[in-house]
């Protein structure tokens, strides 16, 4: 009891929206579990992970990932969730008196939101952690925060559909993407100019850019702060009040550490989002799951093992989740892009 008022009063003062805080909520009272895998009477290994640790992953997850932020949660209850796509949309026009209406077929094709486990794996030993007992847990959850909200972020923005990004593709790279590429010889982001962010806002209709919103790294956002049209006003408003993101052409800024910055954007590369991304989903099939053992072994890709919590005196801790990404081929031209020349 007193471990869930701790966990929740670190839900509560952490700066979260309601509806991240509910979903924090939600996950520490049903889909968290606290295992202990051990078969002897360890009552330590219970010890190690109190709910306020599990509260403060799920809080920097929150507050890091950019993608749990802002792109539309689907709970699953399957592997895979079945989606009914437009791929041929209905397209009216003008008929006059006494002349046939043309057909124009609404076709749908199969989709499917799928998705994968994310796993993150760590050991101690008992003395680091009776030495470390004020220290070691803030570091651990901080690192795995840290690291699955980037992983999520690659998937969703990044993905290219390989292993690397758990077999899914980002926003990036989705086949429809409304892509604006910078002119001959624009090769950096250091090219990148007024024009440039207008004719790519213009690839989206109004209608698409209702709810649409910028996602880029920190630093194209730093370049792109100093912009001056002719008439020597800024295209970027500062949002002094601090109640919400900086806007560029009216609409909304939010910066993720995964996408390309200033210096490490390549030719031909795309490097700044904008759309809607509640046209986006992400798939949750199961949060956060933590386990604990103070028997179990860890083992490199020929089968040695490398460390062994019983005869080492330490612990594993694992950390999984099963999330997925997918973006409806409808809502995939909602989405346009700015890469740099190719050449």
């Amino acid at each position: 009891l007193d471990e869930n008022k701790e966990a929740l009063r670190v839900i509560k003062d952490a700066d979260l929206t309601r509806a991240q805080e509910s979903r924090l909520v939600y996950g520490l009272d049903i889909q968290t579990r606290l295992q202990t895998t051990s078969t002897t009477d360890t009552p330590k290994a219970g010890y190690l992970l109190p709910k306020p640790f599990l509260a403060e992953v799920f809080v920097i997850i929150e507050q890091y990932g950019l993608a749990r932020q802002l792109l539309r949660g689907i709970p699953m209850s399957s592997k895979d969730l079945d989606l009914k796509n437009v791929s041929t949309k209905v397209v009216a026009s003008w008929v006059t008196e006494g002349n046939r209406i043309t057909d124009d077929d609404l076709v749908l094709a199969e989709g499917s939101l799928s998705n994968e486990k994310l796993a993150g794996l760590t050991s101690w030993t008992t003395e680091l952690q009776e030495d470390m007992a004020i220290s070691l847990l803030p570091l651990v959850s901080e690192q795995f925060g840290e690291s699955i909200s980037k992983k999520e972020d690659e998937a969703a923005f990044l993905g290219d559909g390989t292993s690397s990004y758990g077999n899914m593709t980002g926003l990036t790279n989705l086949s429809s993407v409304q892509q604006y590429d910078m002119g001959t010889g624009d090769t950096s982001a250091s090219d990148l100019d007024e024009s440039d962010l207008r004719s790519a806002k213009n690839q989206l209709s109004e209608a698409r850019q209702q709810g649409a919103v910028w996602i880029m790294h920190r630093t194209i956002k730093d370049l792109i702060e100093q912009f001056e049209n002719s008439a020597g006003y800024r295209i970027f408003q500062e949002n002094i009040s601090g109640n919400g993101p900086d806007s560029l052409l009216g609409l909304p800024i939010y910066t993720s550490e995964v996408m390309p910055s200033a210096t490490g954007v390549g030719a031909g590369e795309p490097f700044i989002i904008l759309g809607n991304p509640t046209r986006s989903l992400m798939g949750m099939r199961r949060g956060l799951t933590a386990d604990v053992s103070r028997e179990a072994v860890i083992a490199d890709s020929n089968g040695d093992i490398t460390f062994n919590a019983f005869q080492m005196d330490g612990a594993l801790l694992r950390l999984t989740e099963r999330v997925g990404f997918k973006t409806p081929s409808a809502h995939e031209d909602a989405f346009a892009t700015i890469a740099t020349a190719a050449s």
